[in-house]
């Protein structure tokens, strides 16, 4: 079964005022509108940048083309939020690019090279532009770019948010109030920083996956640790037993 979807504009803009003892979306209180998409636009921000565990996963294609090595970035992703880049050829296979093109990468002994295995093998992104090398050869079918979902506009009906809708609507209930006078600056800082710690942390935790542990298993002895400071005994005896 499908998880169901974020909140649309309107929807969370009505809840809003609702949890605002200030009634539902209507012309009544549609000079409020404008300023409460303001502050969910806000909220949506500073969680997807402080909180990697709110966003959204996405994976879409570029059709590739023979000889080309620079493509548009596909909607929904900005520079920040690409992950990976995977080449895909007609027979189905996929291989991950490297990421990063350095000047050493375009010289023409490394472009012809023999060892530079599966092509395209890297990947970087300029002035937001997807840029690929080697570029693709004929057998080469997509590009696949996985990353996750940019921050959404939150402009028109149909547009949702990028990271949890619960969130931003605690987020812009706690701004409204504090403009509203409902609540003090001391109060509002108090109930964001509830927000973040309590709701917003629980969220983390509920990501996280347990790694299952056997007793009796697991040990490494101390000596065989990789030093984690500097040692005053000569670098041939660093890492023997004293």
């Amino acid at each position: 079964m499908a998880l169901d979807q974020y909140r649309t504009l309107p929807e969370m803009v009505s809840e809003v005022l609702i949890r605002c003892a200030l009634g539902q979306m209507g012309e009544l209180n549609s000079d409020l509108h404008p300023q409460i998409k303001g502050y969910l636009r806000q909220a949506q921000r500073e969680l997807w940048t402080k909180c990697r565990w709110l966003r959204l996963r996405t994976r879409q294609s570029i059709t590739a083309i023979e000889d080309q090595t620079q493509y548009d970035i596909p909607d929904g992703f900005e520079p920040g939020s690409i992950d990976r880049v995977i080449a895909k050829d007609d027979d189905g296979r996929e291989w991950p690019l490297i990421p990063g093109i350095s000047p050493e990468d375009r010289t023409d002994a490394a472009l012809t090279s023999a060892e530079t295995g599966d092509e395209p093998s890297r990947w970087t992104v300029t002035d937001g532009i997807l840029e690929v090398l080697d570029a693709p050869a004929a057998d080469i079918a997509e590009l696949i770019v996985e990353g996750w979902l940019a921050p959404g506009r939150l402009e028109a009906e149909e547009d949702r948010p990028s990271v949890d809708d619960e969130a931003c609507i605690r987020y812009a209930v706690i701004e409204l109030k504090k403009q509203k006078k409902m609540l003090t600056t001391a109060e509002a800082r108090a109930e964001r920083a509830d927000l973040f710690e309590g709701y917003v942390a629980d969220l983390d935790a509920g990501e996280a996956i347990s790694s299952p542990m056997s007793l009796g298993t697991g040990y490494v002895d101390p000596m065989d640790k990789p030093p984690t400071s500097r040692r005053s005994r000569p670098w041939w005896q660093a890492n023997r037993r004293p």
